[in-house]
């Protein structure tokens, strides 16, 4: 799948892939949308002390990321899940030039299957699979617990073939 780097309205890049004719990000801004609707919007709205989140299309791992760097800063433990069915290669991430933060390679150099602790404030487990085909309780049992924030990110979700996309167990605070 051909990917085009394009700048974003607010100096961040994102991926172009013409054949879906879809960006990786908002052209609006990719770091912004992340920043307001993943983090703002999503993990600092949850309440949950150690949040378990589960994005869906980790692609660039701009949000997890993102969800790193405010739990260092805050001190939270996360534990994130992050489904992808392409993977992209690092030296295509460093190229956007998304963080100088050598954390933000080691997200994408984690074994994937596996559970890895990055921080003591964020553990990622990268699942390669398919999101209309994956087994929701499989993932549950590898998380050991519903899930807090959900990151629906994932490319072409205009073009599922008509499917209605999964439902995701969540935690629902009141």
């Amino acid at each position: 799948m051909q990917r085009i780097i394009e700048k974003t309205e607010d100096g961040s890049a994102t991926l172009f892939v013409p054949e879906l004719n879809e960006h990786y990000h908002s052209v609006k801004g990719a770091r912004t949308e992340s920043q307001h609707i993943f983090i703002d919007m999503g993990l600092k709205a949850s309440a949950t002390a150690r949040p378990h989140i589960l994005e869906i299309g980790f692609g660039t791992g701009l949000n997890a990321l993102l969800t790193l760097e405010t739990a260092e800063k805050e001190k939270r433990p996360v534990h994130y899940i992050g489904i992808e069915l392409y993977p992209l290669a690092w030296p295509e991430v460093d190229a956007l030039k998304y963080s100088d933060n050598p954390l933000f390679e080691e997200l994408h150099r984690a074994a994937w299957e596996e559970e890895v602790a990055i921080t003591p404030y964020f553990t990622l487990r990268k699942v390669q699979a398919d999101v209309e085909t994956i087994n929701i309780d499989s993932l549950l049992m590898i998380n050991k617990s519903p899930f807090d924030v959900v990151y629906f990110d994932a490319l072409a979700t205009g073009n599922v073939g008509g499917k209605s996309l999964p439902e995701y167990p969540c935690h629902h605070e009141h």
